[in-house]
């Protein structure tokens, strides 16, 4: 893991990051924390140009992002050129829509994903599927996960693996991310623990219970090109959950 490989999710900053001025100051902030680059998720409306002329000023690159399934359906060439403007070259589903989440559906997001990622190859632009929890229920003994697997594209669709989420599901991030080696660019880092009342929440990397040497180890082994820190629920400024991550893998992972 290099240092500048370690990026930003915005979701995790998505309550500080709802007009040009809040994405300006939240952008300088995560590049005073060290950060080189971000995954654009969860901002308000914002031209790419305008956004990509302050994250330039903060040297932070767009390293990806995060598009709805259906505005990849409807505005494919809108977003591409969008993706040209920001210099970025990773996308990600963040989630598979409602209607897909059955045996049946997986195979047909599959298969319409092959489809979007086709015309997104020839642009210089890779798809990645993140996944949550519903993604690892079972159907005549396969995960709704690894039907989506064995029935898309392995040169074309991506994985973007969620440890935490992961983990939520009963599976296993160390070993899943090994099983995609070569198809998995980006990846999100978040941790797991217990809080009051025995109730389980996400944790800023290295503060919970996941195996991050094991881990960490996997996503080298694997290729995983960008390091991606999310949090989406802080038990503290959501600015400093960032900060305590990345520190964490600064100090324990950074070659």
């Amino acid at each position: 893991m290099k240092k500048d490989n370690i990026a930003a999710q915005l979701y995790t900053l998505r309550e500080f990051l709802k007009t040009e001025e809040d994405i300006s100051l939240s952008l300088k902030k995560v590049s005073e924390i060290g950060f080189k680059a971000v995954q654009v998720s969860g901002i308000g409306k914002i031209e790419p140009k305008r956004l990509k002329e302050i994250c330039d000023e903060f040297d932070l690159k767009v390293c990806a992002t995060h598009i709805p399934f259906e505005r990849l359906k409807t505005e494919l060439d809108n977003v591409v050129q969008e993706h040209k403007i920001l210099e970025c070259s990773h996308i990600a589903i963040p989630s598979a829509p409602s209607e897909y989440r059955s045996e049946e559906g997986a195979l047909m997001f599959a298969l319409a994903c092959n489809e979007i990622v086709k015309k997104l190859k020839e642009e210089g632009i890779t798809l990645s599927y993140h996944n949550h929890s519903f993604e690892f229920k079972k159907y005549n003994g396969r995960t709704w996960f690894e039907i989506l697997i064995e029935s898309s594209n392995p040169e074309y669709l991506m994985i973007e693996i969620d440890t935490y989420w992961v983990q939520f599901a009963g599976a296993n991030p160390e070993k899943l991310i090994r099983c995609l080696e070569g198809r998995i660019p980006l990846v999100h880092l978040k941790d797991m623990g217990m809080i009051e009342d025995f109730k389980q929440t996400m944790f800023e990397v290295g503060y919970g219970n996941l195996d991050w040497d094991g881990i960490i180890a996997s996503c080298n082994q694997a290729g995983v090109e960008w390091y991606i820190i999310e949090q989406d629920i802080c038990q503290r400024s959501p600015f400093e959950s960032l900060k305590m991550s990345f520190d964490f893998l600064i100090k324990n992972y950074v070659s």
